[in-house]
């Protein structure tokens, strides 16, 4: 999708193309008003492509004098305000917030308020039959900017439909007939006819006409003030005039049929009811089919709605305008929804309603879509709710998870750095290395797991920098060498000695990947052999591109699997005795680390014969000859220092587990540190009393006293000016856990597992 990022969409868990499908407009928008994304009813009312919405500010697309409506917005206020389409005109529509993503608006601009563009634009046979009237006929939308505009307007005030379109009416007003026009708009926007109201305008001459005018006002499907129907006739001749009345009337009528709009007509005092044709024609009755009288209709229509309708007609008699909807039975015994507007006409002297007339509008299919919509938006609260559960579910199983893994990870970390930290000989040495290189690896690998969220998102950033191909390929070979030789397998290697092996990439990305693809090679393979080939394509002076090719005789995937294969958590064989173990995350993650260095993985595979899986990707090439590769730690022990200060420093480390504070006991006091610990809360409050404490290591998660509220009574009662340093040393390794430690009151945080210098860099940086 084009002009909305995965970033931004994150936490909406249904299809966004279920938006297309909405007949209301739909806008994403950031918190500085660019467009991120618009639906189809969006490109369809404005008349912009979807790609020059996309670059787009939303706040250039409507009229925001003496409003802020970035304010009004971020308070979640429902608002009626002008819009601007393409072609210059403008419609009036409510804008309501009806979802935030971050720092992300989704608006709907509800329907209710244009829809009157759609019934004339669309509605050939009315737009034809005003085209019939010699007099001039426009409807104006609610703040009376022109949008239809018939033959005999273009013909009395000399404008051409392209010329006012969107236009506002005061183009066709004299100046000094300005206040008295706006009066009359107040009274028509209460919803009350004018009729034969004379006055002046002016052509596009500027010559000034004499005028009848009759206007009525329009509303939308809600009842609300929608615009107005203005008919204007030159009243020059008087003989003239009463002609062209009297053909209105008429033309009038037609108009209304041609619109399909039914006309009724009933006589209060006999209770006689007229029908139009059309309006039979609608229920599918022929013209006597239904009686003139009013318990003939009542008889038509759904019991349950006679009440509203009945009231609704007392209420017009009381001075309330009168539109209703109510069904009515068909000749085939189904109901219709109708929409009845009217008003009484005649009047007797004491008050008496007369007589009443009015139009019927078939509404029913507007009716389906008003309860499709309701239903739609339904499906997207709920979708909402079950997004917004499932996200607070998977934040707490990350929370815990990533503690649950990183409490004794951290303690194996710690001993591995602690170890290297040792006399030891040659191989001992090598293997240490191989044991700190497999838990970095590992906790990355955890890092990106653990943060799903992340890794749908595409949020996984390169941490490029140099280093020799040659020997990460050889390291990843010599892990395949072990393991593959380890069931019985044959492997064979091939390095391509034309590649240039000094090259700038995320190293560690390329080991995830290379890893997992062998280690799945190796993990299905029973017997036969692995290939692992590393050949290059094609290279240039600044970067080469490098084809890694992993072949196994093994169990192969099975067809129906294969367009899965890259899919989260997707898994051949999900029986609950499955032979091959595993989360399904592996090859995803892959995949979108592959794409994220400009590479890609296909693979060839038939069930029973084995599998070829081929990750190509491009390196920039690093120009020089040496370079220096971080050290992970420091291998001889007279290089660390005692400083004899730090005999003087106390650090306090509050941790519930035992074999943690063993671990970071060691490591303080290798830099000749005096060291405390204590398992929970409580004890830490006793000996930060009682002792000369310098710095306290704080764990999250302990029983009686967590690590926030034990922070919470040192800062309010023990050290309110914040004099002892508090650092966060815990598993919960999501960004927000260290924004909540840092607002709970500590100074810093390190997430477990660490490295030796990171965590000794943290503690000098606030024991200075």
């Amino acid at each position: 999708m084009e002009g909305i990022t995965n970033e931004k969409i994150a936490d909406i868990s249904f299809d966004i193309r279920l938006l297309d499908k909405l007949m209301d407009i739909i806008l994403i928008i950031d918190k500085e008003g660019g467009i991120l994304y618009a639906n189809k009813s969006a490109v369809k009312i404005y008349g912009y492509t979807y790609n020059e919405l996309i670059n787009m500010d939303f706040f250039n697309l409507i009229e925001k004098d003496n409003i802020d409506i970035k304010e009004l917005l971020e308070k979640d206020i429902s608002l009626n305000i002008t819009h601007y389409r393409k072609n210059g005109s403008k419609f009036n529509a409510g804008i309501k917030p009806i979802y935030k993503i971050e720092e992300s608006i989704v608006i709907s601009i509800e329907r209710t308020d244009y829809c009157l563009y759609d019934i004339f634009s669309n509605n050939t046979i009315l737009s034809k039959s005003l085209d019939i009237f010699d007099d001039a006929i426009v409807v104006f939308s609610r703040d009376f900017s022109i949008f239809l505009w018939s033959k005999g307007a273009e013909k009395k005030f000399g404008y051409s439909l392209d010329e006012v379109f969107g236009k506002d009416v005061s183009v066709l007003i004299p100046n000094d007939k300005i206040e008295e026009f706006e009066n009359r708009f107040s009274i028509v926007k209460q919803g009350n006819n004018i009729q034969c109201y004379e006055t002046k305008r002016k052509d596009k001459n500027g010559k000034i006409l004499d005028v009848s005018i009759s206007v009525s006002p329009l509303f939308d499907c809600s009842e609300n003030f929608n615009g107005v129907f203005a008919v204007y006739k030159d009243i020059t001749g008087v003989v003239e005039l009463t002609d062209k009345l009297r053909k209105s009337e008429e033309r009038l009528r037609n108009a209304l049929e041609g619109g399909r709009f039914g006309v009724w007509d009933w006589n209060v005092e006999t209770n006689e009811f007229y029908n139009s044709h059309l309006m039979n024609e609608i229920l599918g009755y022929s013209n006597n089919e239904i009686g003139s009288a009013k318990e003939d209709m009542l008889s038509k229509i759904h019991p349950e709605d006679i009440p509203n309708l009945e009231d609704r007609i007392n209420r017009h008699f009381n001075g309330e305008d009168f539109v209703v909807e109510f069904r009515m039975k068909c000749k085939n015994e189904v109901y219709k929804w109708l929409r009845s507007k009217g008003r009484a006409s005649e009047w007797s002297e004491d008050g008496r309603p007369l007589r009443m007339i009015g139009t019927h509008e078939d509404v029913t299919d507007k009716k389906l879509i008003e309860e499709e919509l309701k239903k739609r938006y339904k499906q997207l609260e709920k979708l909402k709710e079950e997004a917004e559960s499932a996200n607070k579910a998977k934040s707490q199983f990350l929370a815990n998870m990533s503690h649950e893994i990183r409490t004794p990870m951290n303690g194996i970390f710690g001993m591995v750095q602690l170890l290297g930290a040792t006399d030891l000989n040659q191989e001992q040495h090598k293997y240490v290395g191989f044991l700190n290189e497999s838990l970095n690896n590992l906790s990355a690998v955890i890092d990106d797991i653990l943060d799903i969220s992340k890794i749908e998102l595409g949020n996984i950033t390169l941490n490029e920098q140099p280093f020799d191909l040659k020997k990460t390929i050889s390291s990843i070979y010599n892990n395949l060498l072990v393991t593959g030789n380890s069931k019985g397998l044959e492997v064979s290697y091939y390095l391509d000695p034309a590649i240039d092996f000094q090259i700038v990439s995320d190293e560690l990305k390329l080991k995830q990947i290379l890893n997992n693809i062998i280690n799945n090679a190796v993990k299905f393979t029973e017997k036969g052999y692995i290939s692992f080939r590393t050949g290059i394509l094609r290279q240039s002076e600044k970067s080469v591109q490098v084809e890694f090719r992993i072949k196994d005789t093994g169990i192969g995937i099975d067809d129906y699997f294969k367009d899965k294969l890259f899919q989260n958590f997707s898994q051949c064989d999900t029986s609950i005795n499955k032979k091959y173990k595993g989360t399904g995350l592996g090859l995803s993650i892959s995949k979108q680390l592959a794409e994220l260095l400009n590479g890609n993985i296909i693979f060839k595979s038939k069930k029973g014969e084995g599998s070829t899986f081929i990750f190509t990707c491009e390196f920039k090439k690093y120009n020089t000859i040496s370079k220096i590769l971080p050290e992970h730690f420091n291998n001889n022990q007279s290089n660390i220092n005692y400083a004899k200060e730090n005999q003087q420093v106390t650090i306090l480390c509050v941790e519930d587990n035992i074999i943690n504070q063993e671990v970071i006991g060691s490591i303080i006091k290798r830099k000749g540190y005096n060291y405390l610990s204590a398992y929970n809360g409580k004890e830490a409050l006793k000996l930060l009393e009682n002792n000369n404490i310098s710095l306290i290591l704080m764990d999250i998660q302990m029983s009686e006293l967590n690590g926030y509220e034990t922070t919470e009574i040192i800062r309010k009662e023990l050290d309110k000016e914040g004099r002892v340093p508090i650092i966060a040393i815990t598993a919960y390794a999501m960004r927000e856990d260290e924004e909540k430690c840092l607002a709970a009151g500590m100074n810093d945080y390190i997430s477990k597992p660490f490295h030796l210098d990171e965590f000794y860099n943290v503690i000098e940086k606030h024991l200075k």
